[in-house]
């Protein structure tokens, strides 16, 4: 399994966005762990007033790294099997997709209203280990910097799924989508082989 910590040799090789979706749908086959490191605005309240404006609202982003799973899954029938061997009712469903279609199933989809934005699927688990920097107008933030803008990052839902957990999954049992867009993924280290992603 990929650690993100852990420091090994590999080859590194360069891509366009889509040699690299080809790639995956051609190269890669059954399914794995890959490393898979993504470049994100952070989300942050801006403030209500001009008294209370928030001095870091678009200006800061995360790199983040941690090891995912990827290749086709039917994600239904792994959830239902792991309910079934619980004696749980097995009829879990998945809600349709919002503003996604399937561009290839399983692993790449594409935003119904605008082609040109894909995502990659990818699957995880709670408390997957990652590491993180943050960075403010592309530069390392200074840690006086993350102390200030700390208490403007909006919450999020976490790693864990609440319609899983009412079927019956606890959370450390449950299969969790991750679905990174393509032009946030700075690389992916894939059969000790680093892809990095050009514009």
């Amino acid at each position: 399994m990929f650690n993100p910590s852990k420091k090994i040799l590999m080859e590194r090789m360069k891509m366009s966005k889509a040699q690299f979706v080809q790639f995956l749908v051609n190269e890669v086959s059954g399914s794995q762990m890959v490393g898979v490191t993504t470049r994100i605005p952070v989300e942050m309240r801006k403030g209500r007033s001009k008294a209370n404006r928030n001095p870091y609202y678009g200006r800061v982003e995360m790199i983040k790294t941690r090891s995912l799973f990827f290749g086709w899954l039917d994600y239904e029938r792994t959830i239902n099997n792991r309910l079934e061997r619980k004696e749980c009712e097995s009829d879990f469903k998945t809600q349709p997709m919002s503003g996604r279609k399937w561009l290839h199933y399983g692993k790449v989809e594409r935003n119904k209203y605008d082609e040109s934005r894909l995502y990659i699927r990818f699957y995880t688990k709670l408390n997957n280990p990652f590491t993180a920097e943050y960075l403010v107008d592309g530069a390392p933030a200074t840690a006086e910097q993350i102390a200030e803008f700390t208490p403007w990052i909006s919450e999020s839902e976490g790693d864990f799924s609440t319609k899983q957990a009412s079927a019956g999954l606890m959370l450390g049992e449950q299969v969790l989508p991750r679905c990174p867009r393509l032009d946030h993924i700075v690389s992916v280290r894939v059969n000790h082989t680093e892809i990095v992603l050009e514009d």
